[in-house]
């Protein structure tokens, strides 16, 4: 995809200056410049620009919208934000799409954390395959703040979290790691991870031990 004419005398679109201008303001929680320019951009949702770096206008407008206080379109922006980048295969896309929907899901629909969770998973994947520090460290960052929610929740056993019982009822069901990936919308290496968490917390070195555990501990629906 491509932005709208070139500026005549820089080279640059203007749908592209106004999305860098967007990239900013969000972070600067520059209230002011975020609404003018969201109002220029909106016509402009399902372009993407390429000048300097690959960036769905759809993602900014995602991002303004959450800092107005604007929850469901900025939702409906960063699932359109995913839609376009996924369709051409950008990674780093992708993944930012997928991490700032996890961000607003927590903050915004805390009934949705397990769709937050899976978003979550799959980005931090895909930051750590790609050596994007910062991003992966923001990915932490809202990982604890998810964990802290779960420990406010109802009580697992040994320090599990949902999103650990999840795979532990899958693991009690019988269920390889990519039949557990493909069911959580997950990557295999994701459920490794979480796989090797639990098993760390319960004390189990393998998934029949861990399956005894669930059914000991009233963990399986």
């Amino acid at each position: 995809m491509s932005d709208e004419a070139s500026d005549a005398e820089g080279g640059l679109t203007p749908a592209w200056l106004l999305t860098r201008l967007l990239e900013t303001a969000a972070p600067l929680e520059d209230r002011a410049v975020a609404s003018v320019v969201s109002f220029r951009l909106a016509n402009s949702a399902d372009l993407a620009t390429a000048d300097l770096a690959f960036t769905c206008v759809a993602r900014q407008l995602g991002g303004a919208a959450a800092l107005l206080g604007n929850s469901d379109e900025a939702a409906a922006y960063l699932q359109q934000a995913l839609d376009i980048a996924s369709r051409v295969q950008f990674c780093p896309e992708i993944a930012l799409a997928q991490l700032e929907l996890a961000e607003l899901l927590v903050a915004h629909h805390r009934d949705r954390r397990g769709e937050a969770q899976s978003y979550l998973d799959s980005a931090a994947t895909e930051f750590d395959a790609m050596n994007m520090q910062p991003s992966l460290n923001r990915a932490g960052a809202l990982q604890e703040r998810i964990a802290l929610l779960d420990s406010r929740s109802p009580a697992n056993p040994d320090g599990l979290t949902k999103r650990e019982v999840k795979v532990l009822n899958l693991i009690a069901d019988g269920k390889t790691n990519q039949e557990i990936a493909d069911d959580l919308y997950i990557s295999p290496h994701t459920v490794i991870r979480h796989v090797s968490n639990i098993f760390g917390k319960i004390g189990s070195s393998n998934r029949a031990e861990a399956t005894t555990y669930a059914h000991r501990n009233d963990l399986i629906p």
